[in-house]
């Protein structure tokens, strides 16, 4: 931290709050694997939300997720451990193929794919914590989103690994932190 960010306070995520967490996950105008995925903002806008349900509720129900101990949450951390069968479907994730559409998910899921053993090379078998304090007490390179570079460079995040995926020419990094 440079001193001039307050210290952000941290609660899990109740189930009450699993439609606000998908609403404020889903990346409707600025996250690249999904304009690529659903290119009219429109469609994207109205599809998005729902195709994160399952995911946040999966994690409320296996996982450990996390918010801003707020009213309202501001930021959410969803943390997955590798999911089995039964538990997907118990979430709902069987159900992101028709939410999303057939077409946007066959594009979406190569882009998916390849962010996921992106993560593993940068985080193997552990995931970024939310808290800045944690993060420095365990120097791992980590995968965070391209799209705020330079978010977490303002927090002392340094590019380590960069690689582009080669369909779509999404931009992914691994950062350290000193």
């Amino acid at each position: 931290m440079t001193g001039n960010e307050l210290p952000l306070e941290v609660a899990p995520l109740g189930e009450h709050q699993i439609d606000v967490a998908a609403v404020i996950l889903a990346p409707v105008d600025t996250d690249p694997p999904h304009v690529y995925a659903i290119a009219d903002a429109v469609e994207r806008a109205r599809k998005l939300p729902a195709s994160f349900g399952p995911f946040v509720r999966y994690t409320t129900m296996f996982g450990d997720p996390l918010t801003t101990a707020t009213a309202l949450p501001e930021a959410i951390a969803l943390r997955r451990g590798a999911e089995t069968p039964e538990e997907g479907f118990k979430a709902g994730l069987h159900q992101t193929p028709s939410i999303l559409g057939r077409d946007a998910f066959a594009r979406l899921m190569p882009v998916l794919s390849r962010a996921a053993r992106f993560h593993q090379k940068c985080s193997p078998g552990r995931h970024l914590r939310t808290m800045l304090t944690r993060t420095d007490a365990e120097p791992l390179l980590r995968n965070l989103e391209a799209r705020n570079v330079p978010l977490y460079q303002s927090h002392g995040f340094m590019i380590a690994v960069e690689e582009v995926e080669p369909n779509s020419g999404i931009r992914a990094c691994g950062f350290l932190r000193e």
